[in-house]
């Protein structure tokens, strides 16, 4: 991001929750810039959308078969939540399993590996970008983390974390929307002792290495810099030290997002200013957005949603807006992902399908659970002068 000397900031709060249950506009969608922003001719404006672990346990494999063709069926999980993930101009998410085909088992919890037709659900549902780097990734050893990537080639499907030649780790994964040029980069503390089998085929968090690629990422022409990192203690509500120093250290290299995975419960969403004022956004954990895990907060997760801004004119762009939408994984409808506000208020207005009441007390628990934890996300809107 090009630095300036002077900026111009405007004080826009931003209504961070303006997801309540009942709202009638979009629950995720941020206020953009003011309708008064001396630039808004000549900006343009994207939102990127990252959700959590995406995980297929051995519950949601038997929910997924169909016995009589024999094949697995993904998508009626997210049906829920593709107008949120559609919506946006970029959805990422953690793909916490391998595609390694049948002949390798179908098997969940301790050593995934799931039907690719998962991969053609979360496709189908508006996902463009998918980290592999996480400690299953290598669950079906070299030959599982190299077929995972040729699925997701085969539908379309970017990834980033792991590779299969030093050249493809060594090059930036750069996402182009509006003219605007989002960098994404991918890290995992370990594999589960797996050994890597060669070092370019799994990122892990070594501060050297995601330096060096967050530089080539701005060399190669990144407006906007994101690094996912797959960390943390599982369970845990709130980032750690290590956690904190390594995302203080990113920070510093004037990295502009940064989404967590691997604690499986959702932890606190920051917005922080760096020294000429631009904000930066850390999600220390996104939480779950599909697994078979059961237990307090366990079951539930964010879709964050980041906007982005760019001027043109100037080639300068910035995070200009911020929120989030709690979701649920609803265990009796197959392991469907619920848009927790938008689920609130279809039954409250008595047109919920598969929602009974039980079903809406969790609801409820999860809203309230989600949003005292992570409480309203805004900031100033920072717009660089003409």
């Amino acid at each position: 991001m090009l630095r300036l000397s002077r900026l111009l900031i405007l004080c826009l709060v931003l209504a961070g929750l303006a997801c309540q249950p009942g709202n009638e506009a979009a629950p995720w969608l941020s206020t953009g810039l003011p309708e008064a922003a001396p630039n808004r001719n000549r900006t343009s404006t994207i939102t990127i959308c990252a959700v959590g672990d995406i995980m297929a346990h051995g519950a949601q494999l038997d929910a997924a078969y169909n016995a009589g063709t024999k094949t697995y069926c993904f998508r009626s999980c997210f049906t829920h939540v593709a107008p949120v993930l559609k919506s946006a101009d970029i959805t990422i998410g953690n793909l916490e399993t391998t595609l390694a085909g049948k002949d390798k088992g179908y098997t969940g919890y301790p050593a995934f590996n799931t039907p690719e037709t998962l991969a053609d659900a979360l496709q189908e549902a508006g996902f463009d970008l998918l980290t592999t780097a996480n400690n299953h990734c290598l669950d079906r050893q070299e030959y599982g983390l190299r077929r995972t990537l040729d699925q997701l080639d085969a539908r379309g499907l970017l990834h980033v974390g792991t590779a299969r030649t030093q050249e493809e780790r060594d090059t930036p994964v750069i996402v182009e929307r509006k003219g605007i040029r989002v960098a994404f980069l991918a890290y995992t503390y370990g594999t589960n002792g797996i050994p890597v089998p060669k070092p370019f085929m799994v990122n892990p968090l070594h501060p050297q290495l995601m330096i060096k690629d967050i530089q080539a990422a701005r060399a190669a022409g990144a407006d906007i810099v994101v690094v996912c990192l797959h960390f943390g203690v599982e369970y845990q509500r709130q980032p750690n030290k290590d956690q904190r120093d390594l995302v203080r250290l990113l920070l510093a290299q004037d990295v502009d997002i940064i989404f967590g995975g691997h604690p499986h419960v959702v932890q606190p969403i920051e917005v922080v200013r760096a020294g000429d004022g631009h904000p930066q956004v850390v999600a220390y954990s996104l939480g779950n957005f599909i697994s078979a895990q059961q237990g307090p907060y366990k079951d539930a997760g964010v879709m964050v949603q980041v906007q982005v801004t760019k001027d043109a004119l100037l080639g300068t762009a910035w995070v200009s807006g911020v929120d989030y939408t709690p979701t649920w994984v609803q265990r009796s409808r197959g392991f469907r992902v619920l848009n927790v506000p938008q689920a609130i208020a279809e039954y409250d207005q008595g047109k919920a399908k598969g929602i009974g009441a039980s079903d809406y007390r969790q609801l409820n628990q999860v809203w309230k659970d989600t949003t005292t934890h992570l409480g309203d996300v805004s900031l100033q809107v920072v717009l660089p002068d003409k």
